[in-house]
């Protein structure tokens, strides 16, 4: 379980402990989770591939994969609150420096999204208006992870995806993890 901090200042907390599917035999790790928020707005999940470089065993690359669906995103078009369904598809790749227990990270990618209006615009007919909207837009965050003891680990990460209708998924989340 985590804790967020939405760029809002509003509180979320989402669940989403990754769980380790596979080890390579290159040394590449697959881990994967799924996220929801406690709002019932937003769900998804999130697939994490990562490699230690052999011949510099401090610096790790990988890729990271998010899939997130939002219902009922509040938002203004023309000066108009509204509310927009929004799907988002993201990439990143992803750079560490693991110095012991501590550990340093940033990523950087694209996001592909598309929203669709549940709500009417005032001046419109009754029936609801159809009006898509999308994009691709950047990805970028770090964060640092602190391994206490080999059971528990605390993390630290900021996120940010930078289209002004995807507000809602830029996220400061805090988490401290005892494994069982």
């Amino acid at each position: 379980m985590g804790v967020a901090l939405a760029d809002g200042d509003m509180p979320v907390h989402y669940s989403g402990d990754f769980t380790e599917l596979a080890t390579l035999n290159n040394g590449v790790v697959l881990e994967g989770a799924e996220l929801a928020m406690p709002d019932g707005a937003t769900s998804g999940f999130r697939l994490l591939a990562g490699y230690l470089l052999p011949r510099l065993p401090r610096l790790g690359v990988g890729a990271e994969i998010t899939y997130l669906v939002t219902d009922e995103t509040p938002t203004a078009i023309d000066n108009q609150s509204v509310l927009l369904n929004t799907t988002s598809l993201q990439g990143a790749v992803t750079a560490g420096l693991h110095l012991g227990n501590f550990s340093l990270f940033a990523k950087s990618g694209l996001a592909d999204w598309s929203g669709d209006l549940e709500t009417t615009l005032a001046g419109s007919d009754a029936q609801e208006q159809d009006m898509a909207m999308g994009g691709t837009a950047q990805v970028h965050g770090f964060g640092a992870r602190m391994n206490f003891t080999p059971r528990t680990v605390a993390h630290l990460q900021y996120e940010r995806i930078d289209a002004p209708r995807l507000e809602h998924l830029n996220l400061t989340s805090a988490k401290i993890s005892y494994h069982f």
